[in-house]
């Protein structure tokens, strides 16, 4: 008689490192999107940086000096995506599906990507003080948040099963 296995369900220690992992790899893959994005758009190459910053500055993004955007729009850019990284860790730690199938682990984190795209541009930007996220075209954030987050991070996931299923 077969007897059925469940998954290991891993600790709160590898959702931390994996999500951070996980989160560093998705931001600097959304960051270079960004980077390109923003030169086919006619805009300078570090202007993402200006957008990141003015999150923790509370300034619009053009009024902020590149030599202050810089390094305060990378560590702002990359807490976000780590604490993203974790919260996706967490649902990867806790739904067994999402710990044992790559495919349904890329769908939710692109699906994940989604919901932050809306979440960050179109519910939370006007009340937290940042109107000028929600005043841009839609489409591109859209498309760095479903495209250059969320998938680079299921795939991370995704290949994490391959190795703990060792």
């Amino acid at each position: 008689m077969a007897v059925a296995t469940r998954p290991k369900v891993p600790g709160a220690g590898w959702a931390v490192k994996h999500g951070v992992i996980g989160g560093a790899i998705a931001g600097i893959v959304f960051a270079l999107a960004e980077m390109v994005g923003s030169v086919l758009m006619g805009m300078p190459f570090l202007m993402p940086f200006q957008l990141f910053a003015s999150i923790p500055l509370g300034i619009p993004p053009m009024d902020i000096a590149l030599g202050t955007a810089i390094p305060v729009g990378t560590v702002a850019h990359m807490l976000l995506s780590i604490i993203y990284g974790v919260v996706f860790a967490l649902a990867v730690q806790n739904i067994a599906l999402l710990r044992t199938s790559g495919p349904a682990t890329i769908i939710a984190a692109t699906l994940f990507g989604i919901a932050l795209w809306f979440v960050n541009i179109n519910v939370l930007a006007v009340p937290i003080g940042r109107p000028w996220f929600a005043m841009g075209p839609p489409i591109p954030p859209f498309i760095y948040h479903a495209i250059f987050f969320g998938p680079p991070l299921g795939l991370y996931f995704a290949g994490q099963q391959r190795f703990a299923s060792r």
